[in-house]
C-alpha cells in the first residue's frame, strides 16, 4: 500500500504532528507549499506541476524556535537560541545538500531531451 500525500496550510514540523497526520489520513508525505499555488494555476487555467524533495522525515523534528524565526517573525530574539539546535541544523542542511542532488538528477532525466 502506497502512503497518500497530505496537504496543510500551516507548517507541521513537529515529529508528534507529522505521526498524528500519518495516522489519521495514511499519510506519508506532506505537502506545505505545492496547495496555494496549485489553486491560483487552476483559477487562471495555467498548467501546473510539482517536484517535491523530501528534507526532513516523520521521525524529525525542527527546534520550534527556529522555525518562528525562519517562517514566522524573523525577530532576534530567537538568535542566541540557535547554538542549542547546531546539530538540527546540520541535520537539516545536509538533508537539503542530499535533496538538491537527487532533485537535479531527476530534473536532468526529465528535461534533458525537451529543449
Amino acid at each position: 500500500m502506497e502512503d497518500s500525500l497530505f496537504c496543510s496550510d500551516n507548517i507541521i514540523y513537529k515529529e508528534s504532528e507529522k505521526k498524528d497526520i500519518y495516522k489519521k489520513y495514511q499519510a506519508g508525505l506532506i505537502d506545505m507549499e505545492s496547495e496555494g499555488v496549485q489553486k491560483v494555476c487552476i483559477k487562471y487555467n495555467i498548467p501546473f506541476v510539482a517536484l517535491k524533495i523530501i528534507l526532513d522525515d516523520s521521525e524529525t523534528s525542527l527546534p520550534e524556535d527556529l522555525v518562528n524565526f525562519y517562517f514566522k517573525d524573523k525577530k532576534l530574539k530567537y538568535l542566541y537560541k540557535f547554538p542549542l539546535y547546531l546539530f538540527a541544523i546540520i541535520k537539516l542542511g545536509l538533508s537539503f545538500l542530499k535533496a538538491r542532488g537527487v532533485m537535479k538528477k531527476v530534473c536532468r532525466k526529465l528535461f534533458e531531451n525537451k529543449r
